[in-house]
């Protein structure tokens, strides 16, 4: 009986820490790859952004759901 108990202990934490560890944890660690130096080749610059709310919000209103706007500026910027 006490051998099931902490079998079932020990699988509920297990999915616990699967869980947060699914949730909390970055998607990727890494962006973009390395860069291999040569000489007399220079790279472009790369600017990564963030959509949800950087670029993009959205509100709810009752009655008509969710709206995404976008920010002021947006296309000129793109």
């Amino acid at each position: 009986m006490i051998d099931q108990f902490l079998n079932a202990a020990k699988f509920i934490d297990w999915s616990f820490y699967d869980l947060k560890t699914l949730l909390m944890k970055p998607a990727m660690t890494k962006m973009l790859p390395d860069r291999i130096d040569f000489p007399g080749i220079q790279y472009p610059k790369v600017l990564v952004l963030n959509f949800k709310g950087t670029l993009v919000h959205q509100k709810y209103t009752l009655g008509v759901g969710q709206e995404i706007f976008k920010r002021p500026g947006l296309s000129v910027f793109l």
